[in-house]
């Protein structure tokens, strides 16, 4: 869940069936062995910054076992972090989405207003912003 901060020791040791996981960006610390034996382990993605954790949390992953980190992530290193293969992953693809007739890309400074009313009760509401993202 987004609401983990701890990973605990042994944790998922020796889970056979985990193939892939993420963790999420609160998650500060992993426990020694956490993941140790996941034989079908190839992938971990963190999506915060580098954890404390000992340097056999992933001992006996899958061969070609890699680590990946979002842009902006701190605390970890290419090509390797902790001894594991280890990349930052491409920055995400910009979203593109239609406002009226219009095209918008994800970073793009918008301004729009929205009007909504309610003939029965006669009330409405309106809103405006100017910003990106």
């Amino acid at each position: 869940p987004e609401s983990l901060e701890y990973i605990g020791v042994a944790a998922f040791f020796e889970c056979l069936s985990l193939s892939e996981i993420t963790i999420p960006h609160r998650v500060t610390a992993v426990g020694g062995g956490a993941f140790q034996g996941c034989v079908e382990l190839s992938k971990v993605v963190f999506e915060g910054h580098a954890p404390t954790m000992s340097i056999e949390t992933f001992d006996g992953a899958a061969s070609g076992f890699s680590i990946f980190y979002r842009p902006g992530s701190e605390g970890f290193s290419s090509p390797l972090w902790l001894g594991y293969l280890c990349e930052m992953l491409p920055n995400h693809t910009p979203v593109m989405a239609g406002i009226g007739n219009r095209e918008v890309v994800l970073g793009e400074s918008i301004t729009f207003s929205v009007l909504a009313s309610d003939e029965d009760s006669l009330q409405s509401l309106s809103y405006s912003a100017n910003g990106e993202e």
